[in-house]
């Protein structure tokens, strides 16, 4: 009902009741506890919009720093160290020397072992080049002379620890290179080689003039080196 002060009264419930001075105003028959709704959602409200406000400030904070780049973390940490030459001194460290079996002796210098890979790669397209223990072994056993290529860095050592003295016995002369690798590859195939026997010649023919010269050259090294 209507009273004289414009005030709708609720006869039943608990329903907030609406005023021409409040839109909130309690009912007469329960008194504040009809408000209690409308506040709590006024709370949530205002709670919401703090949050959103407080990530917006946020998402604009970070856009507004920017990433720093992994050269500048570098630099930024050799000025700490002082100066910058230190660091790229370190970045340019020498390589470390291959590890060679024990019984690799003489070792090829570096002309050298350029020579000798050169000239498998040769002996290789011309059919003078045997690759392999076993066929090393059967190529001296038939006496066949030439030049011994065996690799340092093979393990175990057992494998090729034989051969230095059948190359004595048989006076072929022999050098180790550093990898059995670049052996591999300078002979043609992607497998490593662990040792290589050079003929001085084709079977049934006779080497190229270029072949026979650099064989001389490499030969007079080889056995400059044995002594």
């Amino acid at each position: 009902t209507s009273g004289s002060s414009g005030v709708v009264v609720a006869s039943k419930g608990c329903r907030p009741v609406r005023s021409l001075a409040s839109s909130h105003a309690p009912c007469s028959v329960c008194g504040p506890r009809c408000a209690a709704p409308s506040m709590a959602k006024a709370e949530k409200d205002k709670k919401r919009k703090a949050d959103e406000a407080e990530r917006s400030a946020k998402k604009a904070k970070k856009e507004k720093t920017p990433k720093k780049d992994k050269k500048d973390k570098a630099s930024k940490r050799n000025s700490k160290g002082g100066d910058s030459e230190p660091a790229a001194e370190d970045d340019e460290q020498p390589a470390k020397a291959p590890v060679l079996c024990a019984i690799a002796k003489p070792v090829a210098p570096k002309k050298l072992t350029k020579k000798l890979f050169t000239l498998v790669g040769k002996a290789a397209k011309t059919k003078q080049l045997k690759r392999g223990v076993k066929e090393v072994v059967k190529a001296i056993r038939k006496n066949n002379k030439g030049l011994c290529v065996l690799a340092g860095n093979i393990s175990p050592i057992d494998v090729i620890s034989h051969l230095p003295v059948l190359c004595e016995d048989n006076d072929i002369p022999y050098a180790f290179v550093t990898s059995k690798e670049e052996l591999g590859s300078a002979g043609g195939t992607k497998r490593p080689t662990s040792c290589a026997l050079l003929l001085p010649k084709p079977p049934g023919g006779e080497p190229s003039d270029k072949y026979a010269e650099a064989f001389k050259q490499t030969l007079e090294e080889m056995q400059e080196l044995a002594k």
